[in-house]
C-alpha cells in the first residue's frame, strides 16, 4: 500500500513538473502570489525563489531514474526541498507553505486521476 502511495506521489509530481515547465510565463505570477501569501521579507524572496527553482530542476533529474527507484528519488527531492524551505522560512511561514505544498500535491493527484479515467 505504501509503495502505491509513493508511486502516486511520484506521478503527481511528474505532472506538476510538466505543468510548471509548460507555464513558464506564469511562474513569476505564481511566485508573487506565494510570496504574498507567506508574507516573505525582502531577505527571504531570493532564497525562496532559488529553492523553488532548485526543486523544479531536481524534478527533472528524478524523471530519469529507473521506475523501481523513482519513488525513493521523489521522496528525497521532496524532503530536501522541505528542509531547505524550513531553513529559510519562519515556523509560521513554513506551516503555511507545507499546507499549501501538500494541498498542491493532493489537487494534482485528483486531477491526474480524473485524466486517467
Amino acid at each position: 500500500m505504501k509503495k502505491m502511495i509513493v508511486a502516486l506521489v511520484a506521478m503527481v509530481m511528474m505532472s506538476m513538473s510538466a505543468m510548471a515547465q509548460s507555464n513558464e510565463p506564469n511562474r513569476e505570477f505564481t511566485f508573487d502570489r506565494i510570496s504574498s501569501y507567506l508574507e516573505l521579507t525582502s531577505e527571504q524572496i531570493e532564497p525562496v525563489k532559488t529553492a523553488m527553482t532548485q526543486f523544479l530542476e531536481s524534478q527533472k533529474g528524478v524523471q530519469d531514474i529507473k521506475d523501481n527507484q523513482m519513488a525513493e528519488g521523489w521522496a528525497k527531492v521532496i524532503n530536501r526541498h522541505k528542509d531547505t524551505m524550513k531553513g529559510i522560512l519562519s515556523e509560521k511561514q513554513f506551516m503555511k507553505y507545507d499546507t499549501l505544498f501538500n494541498q498542491s500535491i493532493q489537487n494534482a493527484s485528483e486531477k491526474y486521476q480524473e485524466q486517467t479515467k
